[in-house]
């Protein structure tokens, strides 16, 4: 009966992400998360976007924020919270 190899063959795994990218992913994601829920307003988040790509990206931050319910509920809102963020940088 066949055996399996103790390590999987194929290309060895990338060095891991510089810890400046994974802090910079982290401050983006959480900024956005903020404009979500409410707690941030989108011009915060201008500083931290492509120029190219701005007008986009705040269209659909404006639209999720408007989503996340009405402010005239009693029952506080449910808030958008981040489980896990995988960092990588391109190859």
């Amino acid at each position: 009966m066949p055996t399996r190899p103790a390590t999987h063959p194929g290309a060895p795994l990338p060095p891991s992400t510089a810890p400046e990218a994974t802090r910079a992913a982290h401050c983006f994601v959480g900024t956005c998360l903020g404009v979500v829920n409410g707690y941030r307003s989108p011009a915060q988040v201008r500083p931290l976007l492509d120029p190219a790509r701005a007008a986009e990206l705040l269209t659909e931050l404006a639209r999720a924020s408007g989503r996340a319910g009405s402010p005239r509920r009693r029952a506080p809102r449910p808030v958008v919270r981040l489980l896990r963020l995988r960092a990588c940088e391109p190859r």
